[in-house]
Parts: structure tokens; sequence; C-alpha cells
């Protein structure tokens, strides 16, 4: 019988099985079926129209373990476990050879390639015989890999799925269960080799036998032609439905006929990104429901469920539409399943950072059972990148203790209190690790792995199943196969994905939603097929790589008539196949989605040229990619929900938005203002908005801070530098010193020394290798401070605290050596001259002196300064101190980054440290008269020292205590405005948190009496 499955095969099927019991009611009769859901969804439609009493519904492999099991186990042999197919064919490699593929056969996927190729040809019916007619050295490698998999077979007393299946061929004729039924094959398209050896089998023993084909003689049906054929030479006698049952699938894929045969049964959505697609598939489906369609008679028809399937799931669970997942949800979706895979990951990686955090993050760990302790995670992720961890066992012990011993160098407000709970859990999953084998039998790594999880991971039923599942794994053994740790770990991923947690509710009251060839055969009121893009529907066709489809061919022209080795060019008919079936599922509405934008490229989609030919199968009209959106069926859904979507919204957000729209669309926006009674979080939105672009000045939003307590730098011991930077930005200084926000960077981004830690590398290096050489009042000679300055670099870059690539880490260490070699040429060749010689080092002021070693002249007392009647007190601590002469000092300061000051300027208050430091050097120092205060550009060779003399400083003390007074005023009046500068603003830490229009804002209310100090610093040069 050859017709459309609606409604000529059903009929067909209702006749055939009304006529098989017409004598006797309890007549057995077999259907063969595609799939699960095709059988169940039959069994129940026919047994509203009779009794269906021993009518059996099966699957090839349902009838393949009934015909053809019993048959094995008599000959002694039993089922190959699904991965032990490819460590047989690695093994057979190892041992035997690849021959042609020997240069790819490490290469991932290899293995799981010539399995699959393995497969298709035992599938098609055809040995490693078959491969024998055709010449190359590529042929005659895989052959002599099929044969070494089909000898360890028999030498295992295994047999396959295939196996199964030509044993059931066998069995069939003389079986029981065949002879004393009627059969009818039902719903397929294209058989391989074994199926139709099946299906001779059965006809031959069956009492009758009738084949039914979803196939008209029309362009969309050409893939199925060569199976009608087949038919056709097998004595079957072709019987076909009128072609006019089906005017659409008549016309798909067939030239444009001139007239129109659109009902208004189909539409084709187009929305902005797969998220916004998959709400859209939502409200076509509470459309359906609202027009008076049950649930269970909507369909959700998938090409690939891989892509879409979970996205649809979490989206009708939390709409609260009820839905059935063909297939069910792999067990490897579940939390704790996930966890286990993360766990395995990490006991076979050397611990990276990330993966770490995200394990504690996400996994439902026994921190209490492990530690004694509930964690905060977040706390973890800190402490791991201030620690500054990559990976590696010994890096996480290394540098959280050294961690530990910098505890007295952090803010009291750090999560300290986590790290010896940090380390704790570390150690533990070392130890793990540790425990698990990487190499040895299959039960052993996974007896201890298991293990492992149950120490890890918080009992429950999930945990409990996903450990028996991968008990099962240890039945490897009986191969004689070794494993490693690494191939059981991917074997776990591969059998949670196998493993489903299956669904409860075909057609009871819930939308069904699966793959296109799960769902062939099923009437529905309506059907969503989304993801109609190219490489979607049509899904890619790709070659086999091992057995090319020439090569396909030659094989199968030699092989007889009883084998089928398909070519996988032929995937292009059987997806016009495929979609022709699936427009033809629905009674009432088909509604076709895409994705018209890829959201992480931001780039258009191509549509799929399915669409165009549905649109000129349903007008009669020519239509290509420009003409599509014109088609009356065509709806371009908006980037957000609009006016004309009132009444469709999925949930508030939508009703919201769409209120919004009307309100606009009708001349009332001061309407939309009723959502801040609604909601805190819009009303000051509404408020931060209009105090930025109405009022003239600037408000709360914008920077003014007056409702909370904040810092007054008067009477507090500060650095220069924070100073400098209200001068340079009031809101840096606002995130950095009252907020206290901190720019981690996570250190597996970080490729080589950040500019902070390399300048404070720098600084110690420097420190170390002159309070060596000039400690005592001796000559100093250029070798012994290169010398010095090589042995504190080599010293420094030891214990490092920053992780950098070894290779960086030494290219690192020779530029800053060479770096500083020729600075001391520069430097000492300038104290020569100058007749300075240095003479203290890292001399603090207004800080606890830590060490011995420290500037003999360092004072924990701060320096002092009245200005207008407010005591201000600085600290700070000066690289260098160099005497000159008997009764003269200068300041040196180094810097590693690009020139910055110029001589004598306090550039509008952003360089106040030469003066301070100078200042204060004069309180250290009162024996000798300080001289001036400079930059020394260590790493910047071509850029000359920029000083502060000290009769420079005394003249423009005026202005030194007017940007401190400026600064303190603005400061304690809560003034922390953004101050945009381009140059400033390019190099900010804080960029992305200041918004975007910060230089429309500050141009619109820089009139604001209440900045006109902070911009007379700008005066001041």
């Amino acid at each position: 019988m050859l017709g459309p499955f609606q409604p000529d095969l059903e009929t067909a099927l209702a006749e055939k099985v009304r006529a098989a019991k017409a004598e006797d009611g309890g007549a057995p009769v077999v259907v063969l079926v595609g799939s699960n859901m095709l059988g169940l969804y039959l069994c129940r439609l026919l047994a509203e129209q009779m009794p269906l009493w021993n009518v059996r519904f099966l699957t090839f492999a349902k009838i393949a373990r009934k015909l053809g099991t019993e048959k094995l186990r008599s000959l002694g042999r039993a089922l190959l476990p699904q991965p032990a197919e490819r460590f047989i064919i690695r093994e057979t490699i190892e041992d035997h050879g690849a021959g042609y593929f020997e240069p790819v056969t490490d290469l991932p996927g290899f293995v799981r390639t010539a399995a699959a190729s393995v497969k298709d040809m035992k599938e098609a019916g055809l040995g490693p015989d078959a491969l024998g007619r055709e010449k190359g050295r590529k042929i005659a490698s895989f052959k002599k890999i099929f044969q070494g998999y089909e000898a360890t077979l028999e030498r295992l007393a295994r047999y396959d799925e295939a196996d199964l299946m030509a044993a059931a061929a066998e069995t069939a004729p003389t079986s029981p269960f065949v002879t004393s039924a009627d059969l009818v094959v039902y719903g397929f398209y294209d058989l391989n080799g074994l199926q139709r050896r099946l299906v001779l089998a059965l006809a031959a023993g069956a009492k009758s036998a009738a084949a039914m084909v979803p196939a008209l003689e029309v362009p969309a049906h050409e893939y199925a032609r060569p199976l009608v054929n087949w038919f056709k030479d097998n004595d079957f006698t072709p019987d076909a439905a009128p072609s006019d049952n089906d005017a659409l699938t008549a016309r798909l894929f067939a030239p444009p006929q001139g007239k129109s045969i659109d009902d208004g049964r189909f539409r084709i959505v187009s929305a902005p990104g797969e998220t916004r697609e998959v709400r859209e598939v939502l409200r076509q489906v509470l459309e359906f429901a609202a027009g008076g369609i049950a649930f269970h008679q909507i369909g959700v028809l998938l090409r690939n469920p891989d892509t879409y399937s979970r996205l649809l799931r979490d989206a009708f669970d939390r709409r609260g539409i009820p839905c059935f997942v063909c297939g069910g949800m792999p067990l490897g979706e579940t939390r704790e399943a996930r966890s286990i895979e993360m766990l395995a990951a990490l006991l076979a990686s050397d611990l990276p950072r990330v993966d770490v955090v995200q394990f504690v993050h996400f996994a439902p760990i026994r921190f209490e059972e492990l530690l004694g302790h509930t964690p905060s995670t977040s706390d973890w992720a800190f402490l791991s990148i201030k620690a500054g961890v990559v990976s590696g066992a010994a890096e996480w012990v290394r540098r959280l203790a050294r961690l530990e011993t910098r505890r007295g160098e952090e803010r009291t407000d750090s999560p300290r209190r986590e790290l010896p709970h940090l380390a704790a859990f570390i150690k533990k999953l070392i130890e793990a690790k540790e425990s698990v084998p990487s190499s040895g039998s299959w039960a052993e790594i996974i007896g201890a792995f298991v293990r492992v999880c149950e120490q890890f991971i918080k009992p429950s039923a999930g945990r409990d199943r996903v450990c028996a599942e991968l008990r099962k794994l240890s039945d490897l053994d009986k191969f004689g196969i070794g494993a490693t740790f690494d191939e059981v770990r991917r074997s776990i991923a591969e059998l949670l994905e196998r493993q489903r947690i299956q669904p409860e509710g075909f057609q009871r009251g819930k939308v069904c939603i699966g793959s296109l060839f799960e769902l062939r055969g099923l009437r529905f009121e309506a059907v969503v097929i989304p993801r109609v893009v190219e490489k979607g529907f049509p899904a890619v066709g790709r070659q086999d790589p091992i057995l090319l489809d020439p090569e396909r061919a030659a094989i199968s022209e030699h092989a007889g008539a009883d084998a089928h080795l398909p070519q996988k060019s032929a995937r292009t008919d059987e997806e016009r196949m495929l979609f022709a079936l699936a427009a033809a599922s629905a009674a009432k509405h088909v509604t076709l989605t895409f994705s018209r934008l890829d959201v992480i490229t931001a780039r258009e989609r191509i549509t799929s040229h399915f669409l165009t030919r549905l649109v000129e199968a349903l007008t009669g009209n020519r239509c290509d990619y420009s003409s599509l959106e014109s088609a009356e069926c065509f709806v371009r859904t908006a980037m957000f929900p609009s006016a004309a979507g009132a009444g469709q919204e999925l949930d508030l957000d939508e009703y919201e938005l769409s209120t919004i729209a009307r309100l606009f669309d009708t001349g009332k926006p001061r309407e939309v203002l009723y959502l801040g009674d609604l909601s805190e979080q819009f009303r000051r939105g509404i408020e931060a908005e209009t105090a930025r672009w109405q009022e003239k000045r600037f408000t709360k939003f914008d920077g003014i801070v007056v409702d909370s307590p904040h810092t007054n730098i008067a009477g507090e011991v500060m650095s220069p530098t924070r100073i400098e930077t209200y001068a340079t930005c009031p809101f840096t200084y606002f995130v950095k010193y009252v907020l206290g926000i901190e720019v981690l960077d996570e250190p597996e981004n970080i490729h080589g020394l950040p500019p902070r830690d390399r300048g404070a590398l720098i600084h110690r290096i420097l420190r170390t290798a002159y309070h060596r050489c000039f400690f005592q009042n001796e000559p100093v000679s250029a070798e012994r401070l290169f010398a010095e300055l090589r042995r504190a670099a080599q010293a420094e870059f030891k214990k490092l605290a920053i992780a950098v690539p070894l290779l960086v880490k030494k290219i690192e260490r020779e530029k800053i050596v060479a770096d500083l070699i020729r600075f001391a040429r520069f430097d000492m060749a300038e104290c020569e001259a100058a007749g300075a010689r240095p003479a203290l080092f890292e001399t603090r002021f207004g800080m606890p002196t830590p060490g011995s070693d420290e500037g003999e002249a360092s004072a924990e007392e701060p320096l002092e300064l009245s200005i207008r009647g407010k005591t201000y007190r600085f600290k700070g601590k000066i690289d260098r101190i160099d005497d000159l002469g008997t009764d003269r000092a200068r300041v040196i300061d180094y810097k590693t980054g690009k020139k910055v000051g110029r001589k004598d300027s306090f550039q509008q208050g952003r360089a106040l440290q030469l003066p301070i430091y100078l200042l204060a050097a004069r309180m250290l120092r009162p024996e000798r008269q300080v001289v001036s205060a400079a930059y020394w550009f260590v790493t910047r060779h071509d850029d000359a020292p920029v000083s502060f003399g000290c009769a420079a400083l005394d003249k423009r003390m005026e202005d030194l205590e007017q940007v401190i007074a400026t600064v303190e005023s603005g400061i304690g009046g809560g003034l922390f405005i953004a101050k945009p500068e381009e140059k400033v603003c390019r190099n900010c830490e804080f960029k992305d948190i200041c918004g975007v229009n910060r230089e429309v804002i500050f141009e619109r209310k820089k009139d604001d009496p209440a900045i006109a100090d902070l911009l007379k610093l700008a005066e001041i040069k």
C-alpha cells in the first residue's frame, strides 16, 4: 500500500487488522513499526475502532531480540556491551596495525568513525569479504580492521546488534511467533540490508504480509522510490492511493503551478534569536490551546532534538505547560550526573582552578562530612584568584600556603576564614585523585571512582542511579581489555548520555516534543517545527570519511540484491521526505519557526530553502529569500514585545512591555509610570534617568553621595596617591577607596606579568641589590652591582606569586635583568656626575616598619601638613634617598611604566607624590638639605628623569594646599562624579561600570556650581 499516513495508511492498517481477525478475534497480528511512539499511537488509534487483542506493535530492535536472542544464546554467545566495540577496534589496530590509516589513528574520533563504518557494513548485510573486490590500500586496511573486529567477537563468543538482526532473520521463517501471525510492515520509507533480510524472512513465515509505505509518486517522496521498487521486486503488489489526497505534498519541490492552495493552515514565524524562537513556540502552543486544541493533540517536531529539546523542556516547565519529551531526558543532564562527570574530569586533569571552582559552585558536595563546615564557595573563588592558582596539585598547596602567610596584608573584611577550609578541600581532592588508578582493570578503576563519588557527592536517588550505571562498565573486564582512567571517563560521559529518564503521559494531556524520526506517522491537530534554517533543516549531509560514496556504490554493485549499503549523499532526498511528512502531520495548523539572528555572532542566519519551496507549493508562484517575508503566511516577530501583541503575552514581563508599547502608541507615555508602584527597581530607574537627563545639576544618580557616610581625609593617614586619584576622577576614588572594589585578573588569563606586579617585582629587585651594595660606605663597582641585580632577580622570580608560563617567566626575567643593568649603568654615571651616593632604600613614613633591613631613617610618624586650620597626615614609602656631598640629599622614585609628570608641576593635582615625598624627606633627614625629588624611569631608557625642586615647591606651597583642601572638601561633601577624559578613561580599570554616557552627561552639567572648585584644579599646572 502506497499513500500518505493519514488517512490512507491508517485506514488500510485498520482494514488489514480487521480482516485478519474476521474469523478469529484472537488471531495474532504483528505490526512492524519504526518507533515505539508510532506503535503506541497506532495501538490507541485502532483500539478506538475495534477490540484489540493479540496485536503486537514491534520495532526492529524488539523483534530482533525476540527472535534472535535464543538462537545466539544456544550457540554460547552473549551480547556485546555498547562501548566494547570501540575498544575491540582499538586493540585490533594496536595488534595488527592500521595500514593506510596509521597517521590518523591517534586522532580523537578515529576509532569511533571506524566503528561506525563497520556498523554500516554489517547493517547493510555485508561482511569483510564484500570488500575483497575493491582495490586500493585504504579498502584493504579497513578490511583488516573489520576482519579483526569479527574475529574478536568470535573468540569472545559475543554478538552485536547487527548479529542479532541476522540471527532473527534466520529464525523468523520457522518461528511459531511468526508463522501463526499476519504481518504488517508499517510506515518505513527506507530499510538497510539486514532490515530487508528480516522483512523477507518474516514475510516468508507469516500467514500473510503487507507493506504500507508513506510514499506517493511525487518529487517530495523521491527518497522512498528505491524501497518501493524493492518491495515490487520481492512480489509485493503495489496499491497506490490517489495523489490528490495531499495536494501540498504533491506540489512540494515541484515547479510552481500558478494556482494557490493556501488555506491558512501554514504559518512561518521569524524570531530574533534562539531564545525568542523557543518563546514563539510556546506562544503558538498556547494559541492552539486557546483555539480548542487539546495539549496532547499538539506536537513539536525537531529535526535535531539535541539542539532545542532541553530549551523547550525548560521553557514549558517554567510556563507550566505539560509536555512529553519523546525518548526522555538523558541521565547525563541531571545535576548528579553532571556533577559526577565534572568530578571525573577533575580527577583526570591537573586540577585547573576554573574547573575546581565550577565544581564546588555547582555540585551537591558533602561539605559537612568532608570539612565539618559549609563554605562560601564564592569566597573560595576569590581566594583562588588571590593565590594566583592556575592548575596543578602542588601549585594549589604551595600558593594557598603562601597566601596564608600574607594574612596580615589583607583587609579585615576579606574572606580569610575560608582559607583553611579551601586548603583542606583541595587536600581531599588531591587524595581522591591519587586513590583512582590511572590504569588497570575496569572494575578497579570504576570501583575506586564510585567510592570517590560517594565520598564527595551527597546521597540521593539520582547519585545512586548514576553510580549503579557506572558499575555496569565493569563488565568490560570480561573481554580482557585493559583500561585507563581517561577511557573510563569518556565511557562514563557516553553512558550517561545514552541512558534516559523515561517520561510518562504520552497522549495524556501533554504536548508531545520529539524528533521527526520518532514521531513519523503520528497525526496531530497542530504541529510546530522549529529551527528551519540551513544546516538545521535540512541537516548537513557528510560523507563517511572511511567509505566514500563512490566506494559504497562499488561495494553495493557487487554485493548482491540482499545487501543495501546506502550512500550518504542520499541524505538530501531524505531531508525532503522528512520535511514533507512533517508538513503533512497536522490536520489544522502547521507553524514553522526559525531564528533569523545568530545571537553569538549577531549575524543573519540563512533561512532554509525548504521554506521558500513551501511557499511556492502554497501560492503556486516563485519565491526566493527576498520575497519570503512578503508571503501572507509569514510573521516576523519584533525584538521586543509590541502593542500589536496584546493578549498574547507569555508572562508578566511581556505583558508589561506590551502595555508600555501600547501607551506610547496611543500618546499616553506618562501612564507608564504606574509601574513605579509595582516595582521599586523601575521607580528608581525612572528617577535616575530623569535626574540624569533633565536636571542641569549633578544629582545622587550622577555621583553626589549625601545619604551615606563617606571618608573625610582630614585627620586620616593617607597616601598622596589617594589625592591624585580623586583629582583625576572622583568616581574612581569612590569605587576604589570608599567601596573598596578591587579588579581581579583570573590567573589563567594572565599570559605575562601584569604591569602592577611587574613594577613591584622590579622595585624589590632594585631595593635588594642596591641595599647589598651600598649599605656600607665603600666603593661599588659596576660589575658587583650587575651581579647583585642578577642574583636578586633570580631569587625574586623563584618566589614569584603570579602564575605565568615558564617560558614567559624566563623571557620576562631576562628582559628585566637587561633593563636593570642598562638602568644601573645610567644610574652610576649620573651619581658620579652629581656626586651622589644611594644611602637609604624603601624608607617608610606614617607606616609600620616590618623589617630590620628597612631604611634606617624610616619612621612610623606621618608627615603632617597644616592647611586652613586642618591637619592632614600622609604616609608613603620612598624608594631611595641619595646623599649629595656632606649636607644635601635628593629623593629618587622608580617608575617602570611610561613617562609621567612634568618638571615642577602638580598637573592639576594629579602629581603630588614627588612634592609630598620631598617634604617627607625633609622630616626624615633634618640634618640634610633635601634639594629635589625625581621620577627615574627604569625601563624607559630614552626618558629623562622628571624632577620637582625644593625651591619650586617652596614657591608653590599655596597651590599644593589648594589641591589638598579642594580634594578634602569634595570627599567630605560626597562629590564623586565621573570626570571623563579620553586618555584617562581609556586605561581606567573601572570604565565598564561608570556608564557609556559619561561624556554627554558631564558636558550637560559641567556648569553646576557644586563642581566649580573641582574644575579650578585644571588651572593648577
